[in-house]
C-alpha cells in the first residue's frame, strides 16, 4: 500500500521469473496495478540490460554454520562462484551466490575490475567466508571479504610494494593479506580510519 502523494522503490529478481539463457541485450519495463481501479500503468522509458557470458573460474560448494538456536536443524549449503566478463574490452570480476545445485541465484556483483594476465588468489575460512584477492591494476590488488549471505563484510586496496600480496591463514585460522601495502580508499569496507 502506497499512500497517496507517495513514492517507493523496490527490488525485485527478475532471473527467477524469466529465462535468462541467450547473451544479448535485453529490455526490461515495469507495469505498477492499481488495485482499488484496476487501473496499469507502464513505466515510460525501459531499461537496456546487456546479457554477457562469463567464464567461471572458481566454483565451491559450502557449508553454512548452524545457529546455536537449532544446532539440529539440516545443514544447508551455498555454492561460491568467481566468474571473470569481458565486457567493452576490460575484464571484471564478479561474485555469484547461489543454493547447492546451482539453480537458484541469491546474489551476483562486480568486485571490480581484472587484469588480463592475474589469476585471482581465494580461501574459504572456518565461517564460510570466501576471501578473494586479485589483481585489479599494474601494481594494485583488490581484497574482499563475502559472508554466505553474499555480503561483501571487508574490501581493501593492497599495492605491490616490497612484496606481492597474497592470502595466509594466521595462527589463530583467520585469513588475511601478508605483503605488499594497503592504501585506504573511499571504498574501503569496514571504512578506513583517518
Amino acid at each position: 500500500a502506497v499512500p497517496s502523494g507517495s513514492t517507493i522503490s523496490r527490488t525485485v529478481e527478475i532471473s527467477a521469473a524469466y529465462n535468462f539463457i541467450q547473451p544479448g541485450p535485453y529490455s526490461v519495463t515495469a507495469t505498477v496495478l492499481v488495485r482499488d481501479t484496476g487501473e496499469a500503468f507502464q513505466v515510460a522509458y525501459p531499461r537496456r540490460v546487456e546479457l554477457v557470458k562469463g567464464i567461471t573460474l572458481l566454483e565451491q560448494e559450502v557449508g553454512l554454520p548452524t545457529l546455536p538456536a537449532d544446532p539440529n536443524a539440516p545443514a544447508e549449503t551455498r555454492r561460491y562462484a568467481l566468474v571473470q566478463v569481458r565486457h567493452n574490452s576490460q575484464l571484471f570480476l564478479y561474485f555469484r551466490l547461489a543454493d547447492a545445485a546451482g539453480t537458484k541465484i541469491y546474489r551476483t556483483f562486480p568486485l571490480g575490475p581484472l587484469v588480463a594476465f592475474g589469476r585471482p588468489e581465494f580461501q574459504i575460512d572456518r565461517r564460510s567466508y570466501l576471501h578473494v584477492l586479485f589483481q585489479s591494476g599494474a601494481r594494485a590488488f583488490t581484497y574482499s571479504a563475502i559472508n554466505p549471505s553474499g555480503d561483501v563484510v571487508i574490501r581493501h586496496l593492497h599495492e605491490n610494494v616490497g612484496a606481492r600480496p597474497s592470502l595466509v591463514t594466521d595462527a589463530a585460522g583467520d585469513i588475511l593479506v601478508k605483503g605488499g601495502l594497503r592504501r585506504p580508499q573511499p571504498t574501503d569496507l569496514p571504512p578506513a580510519l583517518t
